[in-house]
């Protein structure tokens, strides 16, 4: 009973729903009286309120009849506005950009100063080293004449003391000689039907009678020659053999007035082992060594060549008998004085001061050694005794931060 008596009251509801929607749309908006729509304007949903549109007929024409006026209006006073804009100002450069059209263009300088590398493909990384090092020095010019898989093993290949005799032939300019080699020289060298193994004493041997023709072609023609040294590699066994060829470079390019140029420390870490990441010319952390643990990256190249530019300046200095001036600061010229100009230059002063031994000790002109035990009165004795035999530390003295009597006198 209970149950027919809810689904009773559910079907009245709805019938009473369906009985009283006529009426409410008959009703209309509740806010808004029910006004038909006007003619071609359509209904959104039936019986839909009409919106009061007794204002817009009227304000429509109004705007419509003001158009023509403020168009004839516009059009007068555009000849007036034009009349009265004043012409826009030309455009003026950049204050910089006119600095530097005013400037003369700098002449061109010629080189004075002609590097020539020779070696093979680490070698030719030492050119462009060289190159970024006296990228603003115009007057040295960096000529590399490398050849990748060249060395002084295989002369039927690649003769580098008869390359080196052509080229000081037919190119006199030239004023420092850069070398470098080995990397490609760890094989056999052949003697007739004979062949030598790498670092044997008769391969020593004619690796050093090569090493003296290159060297002394340079010195026949009184150009220093500048000879760098093979760096470490990741492989062990190739580091060993390319230290063996550096004793050979040293020995022989010292012998023959050359300089010998050791990288070998730039590229190796605190154990004297092949480092690929270390310091740069800068002093940042950079990978020096490429991926096959044998070539330079660029920044490894430009170390490698620092090592050698520093020779360079030095024998600069000496063929020009002082050292180079360092650049007068902007706007010395304009702050010198009569008296400072006439003044005297200065003595140059020496590039290293007289060697002392570390170990040597240390003697008095009357021949007592200088670090002896320092003799003390007896107030001085008895506070040194004190102090450091007994431990107890002197009293402090009045005034000094370490006296807090109080008050203070």
């Amino acid at each position: 009973m209970r149950l027919r008596s809810w689904a009773g009251l559910v079907l009245a509801g709805l019938l009473l729903c369906l009985a009283g929607e006529p009426t409410a749309h008959a009703q209309g908006f509740p806010f808004f009286p029910a006004n038909p729509a006007p003619a071609g304007r359509p209904s959104y949903y039936p019986g839909a309120p009409a919106y009061p549109d007794a204002r817009r007929p009227s304000y429509r024409e109004e705007r419509r009849a003001r158009r023509p006026v403020y168009r004839e209006e516009r059009q007068a006073r555009r000849p007036a506005y034009r009349a009265e804009r004043t012409p826009r100002r030309p455009v003026r450069a950049a204050p910089a950009a006119e600095a530097r059209k005013a400037q003369p263009e700098k002449p061109a300088i010629e080189p004075s100063t002609y590097i020539v590398v020779f070696g093979d493909s680490l070698a030719d990384l030492i050119a462009d080293g060289l190159d970024d090092a006296y990228d603003e020095a115009p007057e040295i010019e960096v000529v590399s004449k490398a050849k990748g898989d060249s060395g002084l093993v295989r002369n039927d290949a690649y003769d580098w003391p008869k390359v080196i005799q052509d080229y000081l032939n037919g190119n006199p300019q030239i004023t420092f000689a850069v070398m470098m080699v080995g990397v490609n020289d760890r094989q056999a060298i052949r003697e007739g039907e004979a062949a030598h193994d790498p670092l044997s004493d008769r391969w020593r041997d004619i690796y050093r009678d090569r090493v003296d023709a290159v060297a002394q072609a340079f010195a026949d023609r009184k150009i220093p020659l500048l000879w760098v040294s093979a760096p470490p590699t990741k492989n062990e066994k190739f580091s060993a053999d390319m230290a063996a060829m550096n004793e050979i470079f040293r020995e022989r390019v010292q012998k023959a007035g050359g300089v010998y140029v050791d990288i070998w420390p730039g590229f190796v870490n605190d154990e004297n082992r092949y480092a690929p990441v270390g310091p740069d010319v800068d002093g940042q952390t950079a990978r020096l060594r490429a991926a096959d643990g044998i070539h330079f990256t660029s920044a490894g190249a430009r170390k490698a060549a620092h090592f050698a530019e520093v020779e360079i300046k030095r024998l600069l200095e000496a063929r020009s008998g002082a050292s180079v001036a360092a650049p007068a600061p902007k706007g010395a010229a304009d702050r010198q004085t009569p008296e400072s100009a006439g003044s005297p230059p200065l003595p140059a002063k020496a590039v290293a001061g007289p060697v002392l031994p570390l170990t040597r000790p240390e003697v008095s002109p009357d021949g007592a050694l200088v670090a002896g035990r320092p003799s003390l009165d007896k107030e001085g004795a008895s506070a040194a005794e004190r102090a450091y035999r007994q431990g107890v530390a002197p009293g402090p003295k009045p005034g000094r931060a370490d006296d807090f009597k109080w008050p203070r006198s």
